[in-house]
């Protein structure tokens, strides 16, 4: 027999730091909330520069702008006019897909179609601009800046339209990549705003003046010129980065569908249920879903051989849905648009609106703010401070923006009662600016270092709690079971508020006169 008393007992390890097991849950929690494909993510951060690029770029090189055309102090209260005008490309697409709906095309169709267009014509503005932005003309005896006037209104048109075509889109994709496109909205803010402040400050010695004396003048490192080309670039990553969210197969992967219906496997004929807690419903819905469709293919030669399935989408996420009616044996076969007929879907909207009617109104109060009002009244609340401080605020509040952005996706509230809370902290901070604004050319702290620091930090704090409002509005929406209507609405919201603060101090500073910088 062996003796195992004098056998050697293996020691048992030291209990390790309580730092690495904090460490350890720590990294935990930071691998559930990172996205299940980055590749993904970054594609739609990339995707989202695009979204609002144009208008960013714009309003990052206002400063320059201000000081070198005619219009003067008073060219931003004109150019959010000119934005909003572009409300007119989201009135058509919204009819352009009203139509498509009761045409039975394909949602993905029409948002891949619609991408690709507001990318070339985003892309051609941004280059006409490059090379004609300092070209004037009379108009009512007055010169104004027609070139950047009005190719500001087609790349406003890009950009509004963007906000019904993008965030729609993002139904195809789980609610995690939400923040990757605000991402990448707020990232169009820091690029144009770090291209913008390389090209260096205007001295305070120059003032806006009606003879508009050049970029030359001015003293920066490159004109404007070479800046709008730069945005003409960034327009076609964007595209290039929405092409590869279509094709690529590890990227489709990811997309999703309504889990109300289901899905179909060409290649092995067969049909899965998206309901796994239900096994008996999924065969009996399998038998009824082919029993159905070659009833359809006999009973309609126009359905037999029918290609218009998407090509987008992989085949074990086509969805088939089946609408037979008692009097007419009419069947819609795999039908890639889940919302339903344009009734339901108006009615659905209804229901959204009604159930989220508080953080809709949010959503619109944060958006006319900052794409209106405070837009707006920017030249009035800066430049008595100086041309630098007008340059870096506003340039820093376009830096601030994806940074909340991301804040949300390692820290997400998805409370209506702090979105409430933000939304009233915006307005408390928009109120000192627009008091700020009222007493130009003499406002609080003028010629102390102190009163361009709190200016300053107030625009920045302004553009971070409304980009964080924005995001988590959005991320509630997408909760929503017909997330295309809630994405929809959402877009329809944000460009209603957006109008108002435009039109309305449009007038108070052109018309009611309020506002001075002299």
């Amino acid at each position: 027999m062996v003796d195992r008393t004098n056998a050697v007992q293996p020691q048992s390890s030291p209990p390790s730091p309580p730092w690495k097991a904090k460490l350890k849950h720590w990294r935990a929690r930071v691998a559930k909330k990172l996205p299940k494909s980055l590749l993904t993510y970054l594609l739609f951060c990339v995707f989202g520069i695009g979204s609002w690029i144009a208008i960013n770029g714009i309003w990052a090189e206002i400063s320059i702008l201000v000081l070198t055309l005619p219009e003067c102090e008073k060219l931003p209260s004109i150019l959010v006019v000119v934005i909003q005008l572009a409300n007119v490309g989201p009135l058509t697409y919204s009819v352009v897909k009203y139509l498509t709906r009761r045409c039975h095309i394909k949602q993905l169709h029409l948002e891949v179609v619609s991408v690709n267009v507001l990318v070339a014509v985003g892309t051609t503005a941004s280059i006409f601009l490059a090379v004609f932005w300092s070209d004037t003309a009379k108009i009512f005896g007055s010169v104004h800046s027609v070139a950047v006037l009005v190719l500001t209104f087609f790349l406003a048109l890009v950009d509004c339209t963007s906000t019904l075509v993008f965030l729609p889109f993002l139904q195809h994709f789980p609610a995690e990549y939400i923040s990757g496109l605000y991402i990448g909205e707020g990232l169009s803010g820091v690029l144009a705003s770090i291209v913008a402040l390389s090209q260096g400050f205007v001295s305070n010695d120059i003032n806006c003046t009606k003879e508009y004396p050049g970029y030359r003048t001015l003293g920066i490192n490159f004109s404007p010129n070479v800046y709008f080309i730069f945005l003409a670039i960034m327009m076609l990553v964007c595209g290039a980065a929405f092409l590869l969210i279509i094709t690529l197969p590890s990227v489709r992967r990811h997309m999703i569908t309504s889990q109300a219906y289901k899905r179909v496997d060409e290649d092995s004929g067969s049909v899965t249920s998206v309901n796994s807690n239900s096994s008996s419903h999924s065969q009996e819905g399998d038998s009824d879903c082919q029993e159905t469709e070659q009833k359809a293919e006999e009973g309609n030669p126009e359905l037999q051989g029918d290609s218009s399935v998407s090509p987008l989408l992989e085949p074990e996420e086509r969805i088939c849905r089946v609408s037979v009616t008692s009097s007419q044996k009419s069947f819609s076969i795999c039908d890639g648009n889940p919302s339903g007929p344009e009734t339901r879907t108006l009615r659905s909207m209804l229901t959204i609106l009604r159930s989220n009617l508080t953080i809709l109104l949010c959503l619109a109060v944060v958006n006319f703010l900052t794409n209106g009002a405070l837009s707006a009244i920017s030249s009035y609340t800066f430049l008595p401070y100086g041309n630098s401080v007008y340059h870096i605020g506003i340039n820093l509040g376009l830096l601030a923006t994806p940074l909340a952005a991301l804040f949300y996706a390692f820290l997400p509230s998805k409370s209506r009662t702090i979105t409430a809370v933000l939304t009233a902290v915006s307005c408390v901070l928009g109120v000192y600016v627009l008091v700020v604004a009222l007493l130009s050319p003499h406002p609080p702290l003028r010629d102390n270092v102190l009163g361009k620091i709190i200016i300053v930090v107030v625009y920045i704090a302004i553009s971070a709690v409304v980009s964080y409002t924005k995001v988590d509005i959005v991320t509630q929406l997408h909760s929503q079971e017909d997330r295309d209507s809630a994405l929809f609405l959402a877009g329809i919201v944000v460009q209603l508020g957006s109008l108002l603060g435009a039109v309305l101090f449009f007038f108070l500073v052109n018309s009611a006169n309020i506002f001075h910088y002299y």
